[in-house]
């Protein structure tokens, strides 16, 4: 049998409530079923760029799986692209937790930023943190499939994300390496594009940004930025708010 994910996507299925009847589900399953496979859930489908602080609940999601006799977890995120935040650093982390689910997690983000990120790990890891801090202050909990951005995340969560992500972009002149930083910085932009107001963009500085935008999105082929919705649409809605004449 292969079971759905139907629990919340920040706080980790094992103690909280939206998930008893998922819980439950498994366990009744194994009681009967040759094999239990678990298709996961890990991104917002409403929204493939907004920041999505899930990465301790899929620690915890894969730990709990292999605790309660799950045979094995495919686990979707974006099908349609390779635009989804954190994209990297998540398909890292759930590889080597479906491989073995005792490993520490903190050692592999730090292992995955060293190589991936070179001299700018320190920060990248900074942001993680501030990632997780917002994830734990979310009080909300949403089952799939997805959430509006601008509903969970604190301003202040992308104040402090940007000035510890262009401090990161510092770091190094490697285009290859700043490339990976300003994809980091994507889905705070996107927010600000968003809802200016809520997230600090003043009127001067939105065409320059919406240029730094489009060409990460063009360089990281990001052609969808949800699963209904291809990047192509978000972006003529942020040409037309902001005077931009495309091409």
């Amino acid at each position: 049998i292969r079971l759905c994910h139907h629990a919340c996507y920040f706080h980790g299925m094992g103690d909280e409530e939206l998930s008893r009847p998922y819980r439950t589900a498994i366990d009744e399953w194994r009681k009967i079923a040759r094999s239990v496979w678990v298709w996961h859930y890990g991104v917002n489908f409403w929204d493939y760029l907004a920041p999505n602080p899930n990465l301790n609940a899929l620690v915890d999601d894969i730990r709990y799986y292999a605790a309660h006799g799950v045979n094995g977890v495919m686990l979707q995120g974006n099908l349609q692209g390779s635009g989804s935040e954190l994209s990297e650093l998540r398909q890292y982390l759930v590889a080597q937790l479906l491989w073995d689910p005792a490993q520490d997690p903190m050692r592999l983000r730090s292992e995955f930023c060293e190589g991936y990120y070179g001299p700018a790990s320190a920060d990248v890891m900074a942001f993680l943190s501030l990632m997780d801090e917002f994830g734990r202050e979310i009080k909300v909990h949403i089952p799939m499939n997805g959430w509006r951005p601008n509903e969970i995340t604190p301003p202040d969560f992308v104040a402090k994300g940007l000035v510890i992500l262009h401090r990161a972009c510092s770091r190094t002149e490697d285009p290859v390496l700043r490339n990976r930083l300003e994809k980091l910085l994507v889905p705070l932009w996107h927010l600000q594009l968003s809802w200016p107001d809520r997230y600090a963009l003043r009127a001067p500085d939105a065409p320059a940004l919406l240029a730094r935008f489009k060409k990460a999105l063009a360089v990281n082929r990001i052609t969808f930025s949800s699963e209904g919705g291809a990047s192509a649409g978000l972006l003529a809605e942020y040409d037309k708010r902001y005077g931009v004449k495309t091409p």
